[in-house]
């Protein structure tokens, strides 16, 4: 009984992960839903729910060893995505496009946004959340 209940907590914490990376994996495969006005406002409805439940979980599950608040992330990714983006787009006048699969050599400003989201828009939000600080 206690291999199973084992398991399913692997599963689950897996789970937490993966949904903890969600705004991560939209910014590498499909951007172009964190930037459009209508798909960003569910966006936003979701991580919202997800930081709500893993605050309610993590307070429920406070003893026991589980990756539940992992589901706060997603809003703190998006939160700085859309500040970078408000940035990025007061200085440069357009919207970043995806480096990410592109060889070119002159998108070097749209290279900078990725790069430091990919930094302080990961590391950030996952340092303030398995240190307890949110």
């Amino acid at each position: 009984m206690e291999i199973l209940k084992s398991q399913i907590m692997n599963y689950l914490n897996t789970g937490y992960i993966i949904l903890g990376l969600s705004i991560v994996i939209i910014f590498l495969f499909k951007r172009d839903l964190l930037i459009d006005y209508n798909s960003s406002r569910i966006i936003l409805v979701i991580c919202i729910i997800l930081f709500i439940l893993g605050y309610i979980l993590d307070t429920l599950a406070k003893q026991e060893k589980n990756f539940v608040i992992a589901l706060k992330i997603p809003l703190l990714c998006l939160l700085i995505f859309w500040g970078f983006l408000w940035a990025f787009k007061k200085l440069f006048n357009r919207i970043p496009v995806d480096t990410f699969w592109t060889k070119e050599r002159n998108v070097w400003k749209d290279a900078v946004f990725n790069i430091l989201f990919w930094i302080i828009g990961i590391i950030v939000p996952v340092l303030l959340v398995f240190k307890r600080v949110i």
